[in-house]
């Protein structure tokens, strides 16, 4: 409840300094793109959350290990969803300020977004290892889905990789102007090397 109630608070706060510039400086609904995005994700979450714990307490009943492990999973999709909540309210502010200051645009900021995607990444990275098997959050493989052991494994690597790529990416906004695609490629590097490790592990 304490989640959702900040979660709240943040989005109210987000739309209400979008609006302000929208009427204060600048007249473009991109200033929106944001906020609207957030707010999808929240009430979408929020509403997947609230059917699948009412699915999972139906199938396998209050207290067993099933629900008990569906709980712990919705608890961490719960934990990325407000930690990317406050990645992208952060990435705003600071897309606000430039662009209300004079000192930039949405567009010219490169290097502090490849930042915030590279913090959401450490956080994920870290997330992942405390997931259990399940249908819809994780590396869902069809290889690892029935392997309990090397969804285990699959998940402590590709946290480790995603954490890897993570610092990486902040040092290199950091000490250098990194262009989109290179983040993207160093994206898609890693979720390759975590494929790959999946494939080839042992359960």
């Amino acid at each position: 409840m304490k989640k959702v109630v900040f979660c709240g608070i943040l989005l109210a706060v987000v739309w209400l300094a979008s609006l302000l510039v929208f009427v204060q400086k600048i007249h473009a609904l991109e200033v929106f793109a944001i906020p609207v995005v957030m707010t999808i994700l929240l009430l979408g979450m929020g509403l997947f959350r609230c059917l699948r714990h009412r699915k999972v307490l139906q199938e396998y009943g209050e207290g067993s290990h099933e629900a008990t492990a569906e709980v712990r999973n919705l608890e961490v999709l719960s934990t990325m969803n407000l930690l990317s909540c406050i990645l992208i309210a952060a990435v705003q502010f600071y897309l606000l300020f430039w662009y209300s200051t004079g000192r930039g645009s949405f567009s010219g900021r490169e290097n502090i977004l490849l930042a915030f995607l590279g913090l959401l990444l450490v956080v994920v990275g870290n997330l992942l290892p405390k997931l259990r098997p399940n249908k819809y959050i994780g590396i869902r493989l069809p290889w690892i889905m029935n392997d309990e052991a090397r969804w285990a494994k699959t998940h402590r690597f590709g946290g480790f990789a995603m954490v890897l790529c993570g610092v990486t990416m902040l040092v290199c906004s950091i000490f250098a102007r990194v262009p989109s695609y290179c983040a993207l490629a160093m994206l898609l590097f890693t979720v390759g090397v975590i494929v790959i490790y999946s494939w080839v592990v042992k359960g």
